[in-house]
């Protein structure tokens, strides 16, 4: 059997995705927003980096996005076809 890490031994990604099976997809942005604006406001205000900062760390995600939709076809599939559902019982809902 298995033993379960400590939340003070795992990586910051083991966390991250520990935290992302509990949550919708919705709680999960507003969470990713929340450490993103933390850490770009550090970065900005207290070590005096701009614009190029914010161009590299949108590059940063925008290529972790992609490399993340790779390794998660199926989930992102699953998800895709759920939204759909969702979609057409809202439209059906409203005619």
């Amino acid at each position: 059997m298995a033993t379960r890490k400590k939340l003070s031994e795992m990586t910051p990604i083991e966390r991250t995705d520990r935290i992302m099976n509990h949550s919708t997809w919705d709680e999960a942005e507003e969470a990713g927003i929340e450490i993103l604006a933390r850490c770009m406001a550090k970065r900005v205000y207290a070590e005096g980096k701009g614009i190029n900062y914010m161009t590299d760390l949108l590059n940063r995600i925008c290529t972790r996005a992609d490399e993340w939709a790779k390794e998660n076809s199926f989930k992102l599939a699953c998800a895709k076809r759920g939204y759909e559902e969702q979609q057409k019982k809202n439209n059906n809902e409203n005619k």
